[in-house]
Order: structure tokens, then C-alpha cells, then sequence
């Protein structure tokens, strides 16, 4: 359809030589460069993942019964699309359910609402509008611009949060900018990066499961039924068998703008990923920034069609 709409246009001679989302192009553009890229992660103002499905057969039988290995660049790319993913089990509060009813899509895309740059500071602000409703946080009244929903970007946010000031005067001054208001205790800045910190901190620590639940279903996880990592334990560091169960080297390729520019927010994901993998298995992961890797990605991925172009003259 779009090649058609392309054709459509006079003047232009434009072939579609592939159509990938940001998330793939990310993987690809990461792999290019590191042959070890496995997985490939968008944390950004919506977030997204894919992976190499690498925990296949080796090899695989054929109709006359011959046995013949899968080339790497055969298996399939899973893409998972999971800032949709939404479960009993993740657990939700009311500032949670509040927002997902008062969006323009409630019941859908859960996660992406709990770890999302385009969510983390409303859900800030919610907080701190209920501490100031039901506590008296910024005084007897509730400040009118912290009634305001998603006034309170996830940069601002940040900005609150990096502050290592003694008097948190950066945190004031966006309490300033942002909701007008205009004088502040330093104990209520306190409890306002705190809150900050709080949010990031949830929200690094889900996508750090969801990476680890993704080395978990490719293997590289570093725990298995079977006690891989006990087993590598007891047997020698020469041992062929040993060598065979040793976990491969596996690296992730992160983009987007929470991960690229939120320090706290990369430092609290990579701290719950390692935190939550077997030791073999953490010395063996590497999570890199693939930056702008969608765009580098897709271009690799249009150069290796490149041969089959038609020629436009």
C-alpha cells in the first residue's frame, strides 16, 4: 500500500525496499555492529521490544531424514509489542488505575503506562496533587496548574530528580515554573524528589524484569530447569561438557530517550537486570545504547535489498 501511494506521486521515483518499526531497526542496526545482539529495546516516550528466537534446535531433519543446521540468519525476529502486555499479576495502584480510565485508551497498552517517558511525570504529578489534596503538601489549597493533567513532562521530572543540591533548588524551581508555586518548604521538596525517585525507580525495575523475562525464553538467563549454573559450577573449566553448557555472550541494544538521557532511570534498570540474573549469566550481558539504531537499523536492513532495486532512469 505504500509503494502504491508512492507510485501515486509525480515527480517521485521512491521504492519501499522495507517497512520495520523502530524497535527491529534498533536490533538490526545494533547487530550490524555486534554480532552478539540478541534483543533489542525501545525506552523512549512509548516503549517496545524484539528478540532473536535463538532457543531452537541446532539442527533440524529434513523430508529424506537428513539432518542439517538452522543458519543463524534464518531464525526469526519475535516482535513483541509489549507496552500492550497487562496482567492481574502486575500489580497497580490507584494513581495506576486512575490514569488508565481517564486516557484516551483505558484497559490498553498497561504496561507502556507504568514505564512510558510520556507517563512518568503525570503520574508524578497525580501523586503529588493527591499529597497536596489529602495532606496539605504545598498548603491549604491544592495549587490549580498541579490539577492539570500532563503538565508535568517526564523532562521536568528528571530535572527534579537529578537535583543534588542541599535546598533541592532545582526541584523549586520547577515547582515554580511548572505549577506557579511560588514558595515551598525544603522538607515538601523533599518529599517531592523522593516521589521522583520512587516512580523511576518502579518503573526501571519493571522493564529490567521484562528484559530478564525475554533472556529468560532465549536461554540466557542463566537459570533453567535443569540447574544449568549449579552444574557449570561442579565441573572443571577445561571440561568439554562444561564448555557446552557455558552460557553465551549476550548483548541488548537500547534506545530511546528514557534510557539515552534519564541517568538515574538506566542506572536503577541496569542495576534490577543484573540484579535478577544468575552471576554466570550477568557476566555474560551487556546493555549498550544503540543510539538513533532505528534509523541506522532500517537503512542496513534497505542496503541488503539494495541489489534487487529496479533501475529508475
Amino acid at each position: 500500500m505504500l509503494q502504491s501511494a508512492m507510485d501515486r506521486q509525480k515527480g517521485f521515483q521512491i521504492r519501499v525496499a522495507v517497512l520495520i518499526n523502530d524497535t527491529v531497526g534498533t536490533m538490526a542496526g545494533g547487530h550490524y555492529w555486534n554480532d552478539d545482539v540478541m534483543v533489542g529495546v525501545i525506552l523512549g516516550t512509548n516503549t517496545n521490544a524484539c528478540y532473536v528466537e535463538c532457543n531452537l534446535p541446532e539442527d533440524i531433519q529434513t523430508k529424506s531424514g537428513k539432518m542439517v543446521n538452522i543458519p543463524f540468519y534464518t531464525l526469526p525476529v519475535i516482535y513483541m509489542e509489549w507496552g500492550r502486555f497487562w496482567s492481574s499479576h502486575l500489580p497497580r495502584t490507584y494513581i495506576d488505575e486512575q490514569l488508565d480510565n481517564e486516557s484516551v485508551n483505558p484497559g490498553d497498552r498497561g504496561f507502556e503506562k507504568m514505564t512510558g517517558a510520556m507517563y512518568l511525570g503525570e503520574i508524578v504529578r497525580r501523586v503529588l496533587a493527591r499529597m497536596a489534596q489529602e495532606a496539605n503538601l504545598f498548603g491549604d489549597s491544592v495549587p490549580t496548574k498541579l490539577k492539570q493533567p500532563f503538565i508535568l513532562l517526564t523532562l521536568e521530572m528528571s530535572k527534579m530528580h537529578a537535583d543534588e543540591s542541599p535546598d533541592l533548588r532545582i526541584v523549586d524551581k520547577v515547582l515554580k515554573d511548572v505549577f506557579d508555586i511560588k514558595r515551598t518548604e525544603l522538607s515538601e521538596r523533599r518529599i517531592v524528589h523522593s516521589v521522583c525517585d520512587t516512580v523511576t525507580m518502579r518503573a526501571a525495575r519493571l522493564a529490567a524484569a521484562f528484559i530478564v523475562g525475554i533472556l529468560k525464553k532465549i536461554g540466557r538467563d542463566g537459570w533453567d530447569a535443569t540447574g544449568v549454573s549449579s552444574r557449570l559450577m561442579a565441573l572443571p573449566r577445561d571440561s568439554e561438557h562444561r564448555a557446552r553448557l557455558e552460557l553465551k555472550r549476550t548483548v541488548v541494544a537500547m534506545d530511546g530517550i528514557l534510557y539515552e538521557h534519564y541517568h538515574r532511570f538506566r542506572i536503577y534498570m541496569q542495576a534490577a537486570v543484573y540484579e535478577l540474573l544468575s552471576e554466570a549469566a550477568a557476566r555474560k550481558l551487556v546493555i549498550e545504547l544503540s543510539k538513533d539504531g532505528s534509523g541506522t537499523g532500517a537503512s542496513i536492513l534497505a542496503a541488503c535489498h539494495s541489489e534487487f532495486a529496479p533501475s529508475y532512469s
